[in-house]
């Protein structure tokens, strides 16, 4: 009985020690718009900066992405303000200027290109990060129940 309890002890503090791995790696999830995920949270630009800090290339990879997001967020800010405005005046009754709108959509159109570098650098310097994640010594532990030299038991390889 006891060598049952020790075995069930010793078999839960294995398991439980495979999910603690403190420098995890951040998940890119392309779709209709690429995202990036770390411990299944959804991570902004300006987390991503503070979570490469660790890591001097891939830091200065995001620097460039975060550069490019905050100028393109900047165009597509004023493009909208100068597409609602028209918008809003032709819901209102009032006599619209559509060359507000047709600017406002060409700033629209001129953050495709800022979008486009800030998924490839941000792309960029999480594969960086991910590469250089070192891994703990919990995930080369291999454990295999069957035969062994005493009998039926557990091996645990290292």
């Amino acid at each position: 009985m006891r060598k049952i309890l020790f075995i069930g002890i010793l078999l839960f503090t294995i398991v439980n020690s495979f999910g603690q791995n403190t420098k995890d790696s951040i998940e890119i999830r392309s779709g209709f718009s690429t995202t990036f995920r770390q411990n299944g949270k959804l991570l902004t630009p300006k987390q991503m900066l503070d979570v490469t800090l660790l890591n001097s290339q891939a830091h200065e990879e995001m620097v460039y992405a975060k550069t490019n997001y905050d100028i393109g967020s900047v165009f597509a800010a004023c493009g909208g303000f100068l597409i609602g405005w028209p918008c809003g005046t032709y819901l209102g009754g009032g006599k619209p200027n559509w060359n507000l709108a047709l600017g406002g959509a060409s700033l629209c159109l001129l953050t495709i290109p800022f979008n486009s570098a800030y998924i490839r650098h941000a792309k960029n310097a999480a594969i960086i990060y991910n590469s250089g994640l070192k891994r703990t010594s919990f995930n080369s532990i291999n454990i295999q129940y069957g035969f062994t030299s005493e009998g039926i038991g557990i091996t645990l390889k290292f």
